[in-house]
């Protein structure tokens, strides 16, 4: 897939849009014309619709949503809650792999929440996230969220992709967000030339 950016007209994207179903059903390349480019594919740092729309291409989330809209199981095969609702507990699915052939696990989704509450560069949306206060890897495909006070929004923000989880290899990657992003999801990051493509592969 390519991802044509701030070159063509809003009208010329449609008819591109147009030509992504036809071109998706005969298995060719696909070429998404937009009006702009997006600032980040790191989903801690990035506040643009463009760059989410991209990012969630790459990456996956624990939880998703229905066509009802309620939160079903995603990465994560299920999940429970303690009575208090200040542990949160989930099971991944076995088999997930990043797209740098590691298995994506427990690891990754503690390393991506800590990322989130990094003191000293912490995601924009932190806030989202609520009071968590640790991530624990229980066994490879099982980790613990444990909250500071109940936090409702909890589950529906991990079916946004703002809540993506990232694959603990981008850490210490050169050019995390923009040369690198190492995620599981459909698609993976090819390249970004700024102001001009971004091209992913499935």
């Amino acid at each position: 897939m390519t991802i044509r950016t701030g070159r063509l007209t809003r009208t010329l994207a449609a008819v591109a849009a147009i030509g992504l179903c036809s071109a998706a059903a005969e298995a060719r390349d696909i070429v998404w014309a937009r009006y702009g480019d997006i600032d980040t594919l790191d989903p801690h740092k990035a506040t643009s619709t463009l760059s989410l729309q991209t990012w969630s291409l790459i990456f996956d989330t624990l939880l998703a949503t229905d066509k009802d809209g309620n939160p079903v199981p995603n990465m994560a095969e299920s999940w429970t809650v303690n009575d208090a609702g200040t542990e949160y507990t989930f099971k991944l699915h076995d088999g997930i792999t990043c797209h740098d052939g590691s298995p994506l696990d427990a690891t990754d989704v503690k390393y991506t929440v800590d990322r989130a509450f990094d003191d000293t560069d912490p995601s924009v949306t932190k806030a989202s996230w609520g009071p968590i206060t640790s991530a624990e890897v229980v066994d490879p495909l099982t980790v613990k969220l444990t909250l500071e006070t109940p936090f409702v929004a909890l589950v529906p923000f991990l079916a946004d992709s703002f809540s993506s989880i990232l694959c603990d290899s981008n850490e210490g990657a050169e050019g995390f967000g923009t040369t690198t992003a190492i995620g599981s999801g459909p698609w993976k990051l090819v390249s970004w030339t700024k102001g001009d493509k971004i091209t992913l592969a499935r």
